[in-house]
């Protein structure tokens, strides 16, 4: 048996040939993983996407109660795995997924959100760390969730111009454009969460002292603000 220190890197290495069994120790106990082996496990698990509960065609609508808990679930995820290979540097609301009611598939799990993550190995201009636009996705799903409309949907990022390839400068203008009219939807707290993510310095490449003020200026800049947000929404009972 192997002993293996970082769960997401041996995924990332993982190829369906090996056969060895890993151990992973903490201080509590620890766990022995084995691969499932070449039996075709197929996951008929039934998923919606982010981007596709945002999208005008969608036939869910959000609640403003559930749009604040997804945004404070991501913001949270982001301060604790951004530094890990679950978060690229250009993940967006396609990557986040939530699993249908097994019992009722028209009812989707909204508390439970997960991260698809391609661990294949992709070429390196894919998701380069000097190209790291997840910061700024971070603010712009916050902004959709905020209002409950995906950003390509808006007048707004529609009066620039579209292509066959996404344009994430533009999709960045178009939601500093509409950011400011944050503050009267949702309060100064939520607006100043999302623009400090579109404006913000992504936390990757950063010395570890550096990326430990990064970390707490996101916890106090962004994680807090909108816990707050949900919290006072959820206490009025609205």
């Amino acid at each position: 048996m192997i002993d293996i220190s970082n769960l997401c890197d041996t995924i990332a290495a993982y190829r369906s040939n090996l056969e060895h069994r890993s151990c992973l120790r903490d201080e509590q106990g620890r766990f022995a993983l084995s691969p499932l082996g070449s039996q075709g496990v197929t996951d008929i698990r039934d998923t919606v996407s982010l981007e596709t509960l945002l999208c005008k065609e969608s036939k869910i609508t959000l609640t403003r109660r559930q749009r604040y808990l997804i945004s404070l679930t991501l913001a949270s995820s982001h301060l604790q795995l951004h530094s890990t290979p679950w978060i690229s540097s250009q993940w967006s609301k396609k990557d986040i997924l939530f699993l249908r009611d097994s019992k009722n598939p028209n009812k989707i799990l909204l508390d439970q959100p997960y991260i698809s993550r391609n661990f294949a190995p992709t070429p390196a201009t894919s998701d380069n760390p000097k190209d790291d636009r997840s910061l700024s996705n971070l603010g712009i799903m916050l902004l959709e969730l905020c209002f409950g409309t995906a950003l390509e949907d808006h007048e707004i990022r529609q009066k620039y111009p579209t292509g066959s390839t996404p344009n994430p400068f533009l999709d960045i203008a178009a939601a500093l454009e509409w950011s400011p009219r944050v503050v009267e939807e949702a309060g100064p707290e939520f607006a100043d969460a999302i623009m400090w993510c579109l404006r913000g310095v992504p936390g990757s490449g950063e010395s570890d002292g550096k990326l430990e003020k990064w970390r707490e200026e996101l916890f106090l800049k962004v994680v807090e603000p909108l816990k707050y947000c949900y919290d006072q929404f959820s206490a009025v009972g609205r």
